[in-house]
């Protein structure tokens, strides 16, 4: 039985980012992570392609890599999110833990890989030890991202190393430079570990932050290995641990010998294989066996391999090795067989009896235990394992979204003004995704974000799910929803729609002038574009309706205070010969032609027929406030938008086929998601802004709506504002010819051919590679986040428990929904 301490690994002192050991000196490196979620094969490829050439110049060296995890920090999370809001609600402190306590839960573990290099230099030769080490650096730097590890990251992995199986320390003593055998004692002291003879496991007792842990851990050996694709079905193998929910520990210790002597030993290979052949075939006058011929022909395709002199061709030998850990023996067990499943028949993994000295491999500056199971393969095989890789999407700070649901599990932060503030990109975000896939919860959850951050939100939800968030109990005290309608006469008016430009947020009186002369085109354009809605289509599409309409427009003018029935004032001007009206319009007084003076009062009528509804006086009437006013919603710092009754067409059904009710509908909807896309121009530039259009489909189908989401896309930047426009088909950005000016991207699940091939094209992502399928079946919830800076992952997203009950979309009577709405 081998117990106690564990004082034998040889490790001997630390001096910066290099180990002191028995077997010598090692300069220790940290590797950047690897997004490999939706990429091609030939990406992937590409990157293994890389890490060997950097590999590639350690030849004549031993190295030592080492894989782990390091606890994801929720309270530096939380600090740095705190920091980041301006003005948040005085119950910021509860939503802060809260959120704490939910991401806690997540058992969040970033990757961390290190790789550790032999110094072929004598420490007593300072210039040649430094050149030895600096010539290290350039071979891991690059593609691959080495940088030299910190005192920090390297007390980190030798606490880990020394208590293997138990939960990855928060707390360490103060990191040093430089670390003798009697500071090492700190690490040596904090675990037990006990083998017994015969056992394929040891036993780990083990004190982390205060508290003991026993951990029955096995160390498996990589025992042998079929032919491994590059990247193959398996993508980078090492990878694959990351769907296992425990941890797994990854150390490999490689060797690159001169390949000049592997050449050399090929050469004698080949020839001992063709005196057997002879042999067999000369002297005793059989056939050659088969398996010698094949033996034959896998070593020339070697000796071809490394006489080509490509990097990934280069030979190692390695000895793989991965840790299970476990509470219970049985749960060892359990663990270890599901580890086996995943990864063979291709790769076989066992556990062998010398388990306590492999574990001792572990240790930054260990030597190697045993010969045995040496593994040779060529370098791509081997950087085809890609410890790195793992899933990258989001910011370093900010809201937390969710976490990542591919292969590992990450969290998924998003600071939404970060793109604007810091990197001077756009504000403009795409949400998609068929019915049911969870989009309410997606808007919802962020809107709720930011609203405790004391961030100003505008939404416009036509169905009125999101109005529910009014009513939760931390926000309803600054959050209003309006169903518009029920609102005042004139409440949607063109006119008042379009926001007045505010004079301070110009630097100078022509340029607030040239704002307003820009909006009073905009109130004109968009004027006209809502009263050929509300015609028939047949009479809408006219070149001479166009035109009466267009002259109407222009003689009311595109001041705030105007409003659209003056328009069918001006008609009726037209439409009488011996007013001026008539005489000037489009094409002068050769055009108020008898019958354009007929087809004027043919308008008009139409009109004021549609104008009697009840429903158009929010078209029709005289606004009470000033344009850019929020309905209803004086000093709330959330309004939420909807239209419960307001009937639309149904998606698909021809314009020439619309009722009467439907055109209006129809219109009053693009006008409320007007008036949502405007409202940012009313409000301070410099303030933080979220503006959220669900339905925003309808706004492309029009001129006027086309040019508002352009131009809202482009000023977000300049505006702080994030402005998130939600459809259920991805074609949005290209009806509005807003490709270039996306940010983020979420995703949901989509069935049509034409959606899913528009959403791969905004995600980035490569098309006929299998993806199709991937979008086709996200669960609900789950998204592919396009984070707007190359990181792309599908993100199951948090709902925070304090809208589980405003948030949930099933059918059927809810009573806490209900008091929501009562409270609203």
């Amino acid at each position: 039985m081998k117990r106690g301490r564990v004082t034998d690994a040889g490790l001997e002192g630390v001096q910066g980012n290099v180990t002191v050991s028995k077997a010598g000196r090692r300069a220790w490196f940290t590797l950047d992570p690897q997004r490999v979620t939706f990429r091609s094969a030939e990406e992937i490829e590409g990157i293994i392609e890389a890490h060997s050439a950097g590999l590639a110049g350690l030849v004549g060296r031993e190295w030592h890599e080492r894989t782990t995890s390091v606890p994801w920090r929720e309270d530096e999370w939380a600090r740095a999110l705190h920091a980041d809001v301006q003005r948040p609600l005085p119950g910021w402190g509860g939503y802060l833990a809260d959120e704490q306590e939910h991401v806690n839960r997540l058992n969040l573990a970033p990757k961390l890989t290190m790789v550790g290099v032999d110094i072929a230099a004598s420490p007593h030769r300072a210039e040649a030890f430094a050149q030895d080490v600096e010539a290290i650096g350039n071979a891991l730097s690059g593609v691959i991202g080495g940088r030299p590890s910190t005192p920090a990251e390297l007390q980190f992995l030798t606490a880990r190393s020394h208590t293997l199986g138990a939960p990855a320390p928060l707390e360490l003593p103060d990191a040093r430079a430089v670390w003798d055998g009697t500071d090492l004692a700190v690490f040596e002291d904090s675990a037990l570990w006990t083998a017994e003879p015969g056992d394929t496991h040891l036993t780990v007792v083990s004190h982390v932050d205060g508290r003991k842990y026993t951990r029955y851990v096995s160390v498996l050996t990589l025992e042998g290995f079929d032919t491994v694709d590059i990247p193959g079905g398996m993508g980078p193998w090492m990878h694959l641990a990351d769907r296992l929910p425990f941890p797994v520990e990854w150390s490999r210790i490689t060797r690159m010998p001169d390949q000049g002597q592997v050449a050399a030993g090929l050469t004698l290979t080949l020839q001992k294989i063709a005196s057997q052949a002879c042999h067999w075939a000369e002297e005793h006058g059989v056939p050659v066996p088969s398996r010698l011929s094949d033996q034959g022909v896998g070593v020339q395709e070697i000796a071809a391999e490394v006489a080509s002199g490509r990097p990934g061709g280069a030979r190692v030998e390695s000895w793989v090795r991965a840790v299970v850990g476990a509470p219970t023996l049985g749960e060892l067990r359990t663990r270890v067989d599901a580890f086996k499943r995943l990864y063979g028949p291709r790769l076989v993994f066992g556990a062998g009896l010398s388990q306590y000295h492999r574990a001792l491999e572990f240790i930054p500056g260990a030597s190697l235990a045993d010969e045995a199971h040496k593994r040779r393969m060529s370098l791509n095989k081997y950087s085809a394992g890609l410890p790195t890789a793992t899933a990258r999407v989001g910011d370093p700070y900010g809201f937390h979204l969710g976490r990542t649901a591919g292969t590992s599990r990450q969290a998924a932060l998003w600071a939404p003004w970060r793109a604007m503030e810091e990197l001077n990109h756009s504000g403009l975000a795409l949400a998609h995704g068929e019915l049911g896939t969870g989009k309410s919860t997606l808007l919802g959850s962020l809107i709720y974000h930011s609203t405790m951050a004391g961030v100003p939100g505008m939404v416009f939800d036509p169905g009125g799910p999101l109005a529910r968030l009014a009513g939760v109990p931390s926000i309803r005290g600054v959050s209003r929803a309006v169903n518009l309608m029920d609102a005042e006469p004139g409440a949607l008016s063109p006119f008042r729609v379009v926001a007045e430009p505010r004079r301070d947020n110009y630097e100078s009186e022509q340029e607030w002038r040239a704002g307003c002369a820009a909006a009073g085109s905009l109130r004109m354009e968009l004027c006209a574009d809502i009263l050929l809605g509300l015609l028939p289509a047949a009479v809408a599409e006219s070149m001479v309706t166009q035109f009466v309409v267009a002259d109407a427009v222009r003689l009311v003018g595109g001041h705030w205070a105007s409003d659209a029935s003056q328009v069918i004032a001006r008609l009726r001007d037209i439409a009488r010969p011996d007013t001026r009206a008539s005489k000037g319009t489009v094409g002068g007084a050769d055009s108020a032609t008898a019958g354009y003076r007929l087809h004027a009062r043919h308008v008009a009528q139409l009109l004021e027929n549609v104008a009697a509804l009840p429903q158009c006086r929010l078209i029709f009437g005289r606004p009470s406030v000033a344009a850019g006013q929020s309905f209803g919603a004086d000093g709330a710092l959330l309004t939420v938008l909807t239209m419960r009754g307001n009937v639309r067409p149904k998606d698909g059904k021809r314009r020439a086929e619309w009722t009467g009710s439907e055109r209006v509908g129809h219109t009053l909807h693009a006008l409320a998601a007007f008036y949502a896309g405007q409202w940012m121009y009313s409000m301070p530039m410099s303030v933080r802004k979220l503006v959220v259009v669900d339905e925003a489909q309808v706004e492309a189908e029009v001129d006027s709506g086309r040019t508002m989401l352009r131009t809202a896309g482009h000023d977000c930047r300049k505006w702080d504002t994030r402005l998130i426009l939600a459809s259920p088909e991805p074609t949005l950005a290209a009806e509005c010819g807003v490709e270039e000016r996306v940010g983020a991207v979420f995703v949901g699940r989509l069935k049509s051919d034409a959606g899913v091939d528009a959403a791969l094209g905004l995600l980035g992502v490569p098309r006929g590679v299998g993806y199709e399928k991937r979008v086709r079946g996200l669960p609900n919830q789950q998204f592919a986040w396009r984070d707007g800076e190359g990181g792309c992952e599908v993100v199951k997203v948090h709902r925070p428990d304090a809208l589980a009950e405003a948030l949930d979309t099933t059918p059927g009577e809810k009573p806490a929904v209900s008091h929501m709405l009562a409270a609203v």
